[in-house]
């Protein structure tokens, strides 16, 4: 049963260096060569672990909620707070006052007694109170193989040990934020990950908080704000997101098993919860929107999906295609461009079965990307490789019409149609003949016919100010 968040992966990559150009005609050859070898793939097939955080997941067996210690107040009717009026930043300095607080103790109340006077509001001290257990408590991998019978989960256990549980952080932060003069529950339910099973979870598998803060209830998840695990071992990562977190943004996560605990006017089912899709802390930082496929899992007719985003300017997209084993598959089987404020993921699967995909997003000037939504999609019938795209694609805001498949016919004409924003010259390059065709401008378009010899073909977009030319797309 999952207890944190399903998957982020991380793409890094350098940019691609300066080359001076050369007068003759005749030499573009090896500058081009040059060009391909320093711009290499956005989606490189040799991103090795030590340049990215593969997937990241933190999952409990079925049953292993220990609830026996999960004691908290009824409240009726809670009413739900504004987290936007909360005088609370994302990196706000009591997040790392709590993180220099290297308290060894195991006493709820002295702990609540250093904390207590650090922080003058009821807001600033939910805060405090939440940061220092994120960044003080580690999660129990090995808690996973053992019985939950011999696991303690008093708030002396888990101060003691310093690692817990989800029904350990939430027992602590009950109990902390009581010693510190609010009002707080635990709420349980349901969690997404990897291995929750869509209809068949019958039994709780998580634990979390509300707090009152001046009269009104705030949804908060220790557990997710402290880490994830990776290859079997903990990592830590604070993550400010979970704390007061909006209802309408939790609720695509985390069913509670009590509906009043979803603090929405509108009460979803377990089955409409099932059906959410499974949007990341990052889908709502960078204020993405679902253009299509409202529902988790989707059937592909014809061998490939097509999903589109809403995006801000400023806001890139990737995508990855895993098996059903959760192997990645080759990138040429997503393809991802915008249009606009709109992205368009499409997807190809190479044979017919189960697939999960998994669609990424950052700002312009991160390097790394973080997951932000993820799909199941049952493929009826095989489809087509996409073209290689580069990161210069991306980073020019190209956008192409066709050819969307990877492969072309041999001693066939082939017709490109593309737009390449600010651009002087397109080219398609054949790396193993040498042959070069220059696409004709046409309105926003680059067009043009090229006749297919063997080999790899590269397309190529040189810009004002620079007679460098810049990989874009690779075909075979």
């Amino acid at each position: 049963m999952a207890t944190g968040k399903g998957y982020r992966q991380t793409y890094r990559r350098k940019p691609p260096k300066n080359k001076k150009s050369f007068p003759s005609v005749w030499l573009l050859l090896g500058m081009l060569f040059g060009v391909f070898l320093l711009n290499k793939p956005l989606f490189s097939r040799f991103i090795s672990n030590d340049n990215l955080t593969a997937f990241t997941t933190t999952v409990l067996e079925k049953n292993f909620l220990p609830t026996s210690v999960v004691l908290t107040e009824r409240i009726s009717n809670p009413v739900a707070g504004n987290p936007k009026i909360l005088p609370l930043t994302e990196s706000d300095p009591l997040d790392k006052l709590a993180a220099s607080l290297d308290y060894r103790g195991s006493s709820v109340e002295e702990l609540a007694k250093i904390l207590t006077p650090l922080a003058s509001t009821e807001s600033g001290k939910a805060r405090l109170a939440y940061a220092w257990i994120t960044q003080h408590i580690a999660y129990d991998v090995e808690a996973l193989k053992r019985d939950r019978r011999e696991l303690d989960l008093s708030t002396t256990g888990v101060l003691t040990s310093r690692m817990t549980i989800c029904s350990g952080y939430a027992n602590l932060y009950q109990s902390l934020a009581k010693a510190m003069g609010l009002k707080s529950v635990i709420v349980e339910g349901y969690a997404k990950g990897p291995s929750y099973l869509v209809g068949q979870d019958q039994d709780i598998n998580h634990a979390w908080n509300g707090v009152k803060i001046d009269g009104t209830w705030y949804l908060l998840d220790a557990t997710w704000g402290a880490g994830a695990i990776e290859n079997d071992q903990f990592v830590a990562k604070f993550n400010p997101y979970y704390f007061a977190t909006p209802p309408d943004q939790l609720i695509y996560s985390h069913f509670p098993a009590e509906s009043q605990w979803q603090l929405l006017p509108t009460v979803y089912t377990r089955a409409a919860f099932d059906q959410f899709p499974d949007l990341s802390a990052p889908f709502f930082r960078d204020r993405l929107q679902l253009l299509s496929h409202q529902d988790n899992r989707t059937i592909s007719a014809n061998g490939q999906s097509e999903i589109r985003l809403n995006t801000p300017d400023n806001i890139l997209i990737a995508a990855q295609l895993l098996d059903k084993t959760g192997s990645k598959l080759d990138q040429s089987y997503t393809f991802v461009q915008k249009q606009g404020q709109q992205a368009i993921v499409r997807a190809s699967f190479p044979s017919v079965g189960e697939y999960e995909l998994i669609i990424f997003s950052k700002k312009r000037e991160e390097e790394t990307y973080h997951q932000a939504v993820k799909y199941d999609i049952k493929a009826v019938a095989p489809g087509e490789a996409f073209p290689l795209i580069y990161g210069s694609f991306a980073d020019k805001n190209a956008y192409l019409e066709t050819p969307l498949t990877k492969s072309l016919p041999v001693n066939q004409a082939s017709y490109f149609q593309l737009k390449v924003n600010g651009a002087n010259k397109v080219i398609v390059v054949n790396q193993d003949t040498n042959q070069i065709t220059e696409l004709t401008p046409s309105s926003s378009f680059f067009i043009g016919s090229v006749v297919i010899n063997p080999g790899k073909i590269i397309v190529a977009a040189q810009f004002p100010g620079n007679d460098q030319y810049w990989t874009l797309l690779e075909y075979n």
